[in-house]
Parts: C-alpha cells; sequence; structure tokens
C-alpha cells in the first residue's frame, strides 16, 4: 500500500514546541483518534511519515542525540 502524500496538514500539536513534552499517544487522542497506532498508520498513510519522524523533521525545538 503507497502513501497518499495528501494535501491535507497533519496535527500541528507534532512539530509545536510547546508540545514536545506531549506523546504522540496523547496528541492522537486529542485530535480525536480512539487508537495511537491507527493515528500512525493514517499520517504515515497520508503524509509518508511516521509521526516521530514527522516530529522530527519539522519541528523548530531542537531534539535530543539519539532521539
Amino acid at each position: 500500500m503507497g502513501c497518499l502524500c495528501t494535501d491535507r496538514p497533519p496535527p500541528t500539536q507534532l512539530a509545536d514546541p510547546v508540545q514536545t513534552g506531549r506523546s504522540v499517544t496523547d496528541i492522537a487522542y486529542a485530535v480525536g483518534f480512539k487508537d495511537a497506532a491507527h493515528f500512525a498508520r493514517a499520517l504515515k498513510s497520508r503524509h509518508c511519515v511516521s509521526p516521530r519522524e514527522y516530529r522530527r523533521d519539522h519541528s523548530a525545538a531542537p531534539q535530543k542525540p539519539g532521539a
């Protein structure tokens, strides 16, 4: 199954520097998903990246080495 890579943006909380302390699971529930795995699959399908990859690539906050 290929990714759709739609123009629909992912939840902004993933890249918001203020939200870096929130888990992906917490963000998934906050945006309406009942299952963090479903959120991760949906993001990967729509945007070709995992939540962790999206957060790493789009966050303005410095990342810890090895994170």
